[in-house]
């Protein structure tokens, strides 16, 4: 069980500063994000009613949240309480179309949505931004869990944006409590929060630039500055009892880190199962396992928000996949399913219904079998254990009949392995059986299926292709 309080006391580090240059008093929050080997603090979009029209202030939201810190989001009609532009949480658009909001001051400029930039949070808590142009279907693709409209970036990539100057004239030049969330070199959070009378953007550049922090964003400002430890308000309430009311809130929660491998089973696997790899042919070695190893866990991270998984299922599938081959290369996923079953160490990680879809996903994984997997770990272990890089594809297929019929000539091999990629890509129409197939759509599989489509249907440019990296590794191995 974590302890709320003392994360608060051990993470969350919260001074009162003043800077005499600027002139401005100030909070400085700086937020250590991983707690432990297992949790870390992420940022995240929140709403103080579903209601807009509902709204709070954060001090009320707080109060009836268990958070360990909350700031004020984007930027909103003041009439109506509804935010402005762009909206995303949990990878769902509730906003995106042009600003409501009636400017009347000449000042103020004209449609905000052409000018100003949205903050992105993505699935790990990392921050991005972007500008105006991108819709929120976009947002999404980028990768952004939660997307809040605000005023736009005061540093990026340890630079000073100062061209938000130009965009926001109506703000930029005033002296206004501020809300600035900041990302440090070590991806730790950071927020500065300004004191009313507060500061003008380039006195907000200067003080953030004196950190040397990559990444600093303005948030809405002015009245809406809110930040709030626990149930406490740490700044001053500018309007109304319990601060000005606001439809979105930025708050930092404990989460549980979804990339954490158990450190026991990461040893066993590493020590008694992916050291046998050393031992086989090289389509199949130690490399090859590694890798599907990663492909795997990235599959996971994109798979996370839409299934429940278990990363240590996946590790241990990807690991185990090709284990079969130990006892005979023919029918090694049947093999590698019985060896993992008879792992009675897996038992002091997995239950027994854990231990047999893993067992399954390994009997799936062969694309020789031509059958869909099972289950979401068959499809990932399935996928993961195709190389998207065609120069390794086609290569392994290389290696494998030097291995396995070593006296072939030079055109019977470039025969056999074209043949293999007709087989696996190729349709009926030119005698494949389009064995490989990605159960998880994304760019990078596509691309890959497309090039390797297009090796099956044009032979010239296989054995073209084939001649120009064989060429390439004899320079390399100096033959």
């Amino acid at each position: 069980m974590i302890n709320f309080k003392n994360i608060i006391k051990k993470n969350i580090i919260y001074e009162d500063k003043y800077d005499e240059m600027l002139n401005v008093n100030y909070k400085f929050i700086f937020i250590k994000r991983n707690i432990n080997n297992e949790y870390k603090i992420n940022a995240k979009l929140e709403f103080t009613n579903k209601n807009f029209s509902k709204s709070t202030s954060l001090l009320t939201y707080m109060r009836k949240n268990n958070y360990l810190l909350g700031i004020n989001g984007g930027l909103f009609n003041t009439s109506t309480n509804v935010p402005e532009c762009v909206l995303i949480k949990d990878y769902n658009i509730l906003i995106d179309k042009d600003e409501t909001y009636e400017h009347k001051s000449e000042e103020d400029g004209e449609n905000k949505r052409n000018v100003l930039y949205s903050l992105g949070i993505k699935t790990n808590g990392q921050l991005k931004c972007y500008g105006p142009k991108f819709s929120a279907k976009q947002l999404i693709k980028f990768g952004c869990k939660d997307v809040v409209f605000g005023f736009g970036p005061l540093v990026l990539n340890s630079k000073p944006f100062k061209e938000l100057d130009k965009v926001v004239p109506y703000g930029a030049f005033k002296k206004k409590a501020r809300q600035i969330l900041c990302l440090t070199k070590s991806n730790d959070y950071v927020v500065i929060t300004i004191d009313a009378p507060g500061a003008t953007y380039e006195e907000c550049r200067n003080l953030v630039m004196k950190y040397k922090f990559p990444f600093a964003f303005a948030l809405d400002g002015g009245s809406s500055t809110q930040t709030v430890i626990g149930k406490k308000s740490i700044t001053p309430i500018y309007r109304e009892k319990t601060g000005r009311k606001i439809p979105t809130v930025i708050i930092f929660e404990v989460k549980k880190d979804i990339m954490k491998i158990n450190k026991e089973l990461k040893k066993y696997i590493e020590e008694n199962i992916i050291k046998e790899y050393e031992n086989f042919d090289k389509g199949h070695d130690v490399y090859h396992v590694k890798a599907v190893i990663k492909r795997s866990l990235e599959y996971y991270k994109e798979l996370q928000q839409e299934t429940k998984l278990n990363i240590n299922m996946v590790y241990t599938i990807a690991a185990y996949h090709d284990y079969g081959i130990k006892l005979q290369r023919e029918g090694h996923a049947q093999h590698s399913k019985n060896l993992l079953l008879k792992d009675d160490k897996l038992k002091t990680w997995f239950d027994q219904n854990e231990i047999l879809t893993m067992a399954e996903a390994c009997n799936d994984h062969s694309t020789s079998n031509n059958k869909t997997p099972t289950t979401i770990y068959g499809k990932i272990v399935s996928d993961a254990d195709k190389d998207t890089n065609v120069n390794i594809g086609l290569m392994r297929g290389w290696e494998f009949s030097l291995k396995y019929r070593p006296n072939l000539s030079f055109e019977e091999r470039i025969n056999e392995v074209h043949n293999e990629v007709v087989k696996r890509f190729g349709d009926s129409d030119i005698g494949g059986k389009a064995l490989v197939k990605f159960y998880i759509s994304n760019a990078r599989n596509k691309k890959f299926m497309d090039k390797m489509i297009y090796f099956a249907y044009n032979k010239d440019a296989f054995v073209k292709k084939m001649k120009a990296m064989l060429k390439q590794k004899a320079l390399k191995e100096g033959d």
